[in-house]
């Protein structure tokens, strides 16, 4: 895989971990993601090989807790997420879409 796709990937944990430390900080009462893609193929890949899969976002994915490091654009990374999450995605036309909430286990 290459191109800005591993970066978006990640950003998608990047995003769920800043919600959780809105929540944890009393900012807000929850948190839920809300993403959009049109690449089919990061939601139903013909395989996982690339290091990009740890930041999984597949349909029917499932992580958490979690402590990621695996480096992407060449830059390091350190993300963590205390919470489950389940990513189902939802087609609309050419659109897919996910709202996802992390639950305690």
């Amino acid at each position: 895989m290459r191109g800005a796709t591993d970066i978006f990937m990640k950003d998608v944990y990047e995003d769920l971990a800043i919600l959780e430390r809105y929540v944890e900080c009393g900012h807000a009462n929850e948190g839920v993601a809300l993403v959009m893609i049109d690449m089919e193929r990061l939601l139903r890949p013909g395989n996982k090989a690339a290091k990009c899969w740890r930041y999984d976002i597949s349909h029917g994915a499932t992580f958490g807790p979690v402590v990621l490091d695996t480096p992407i654009g060449g830059k390091e990374v350190s993300i963590t997420l205390k919470k489950l999450y389940q990513l189902e995605w939802r087609q609309y036309g050419e659109f897919w879409f996910l709202e996802v909430q992390g639950r305690t286990q």
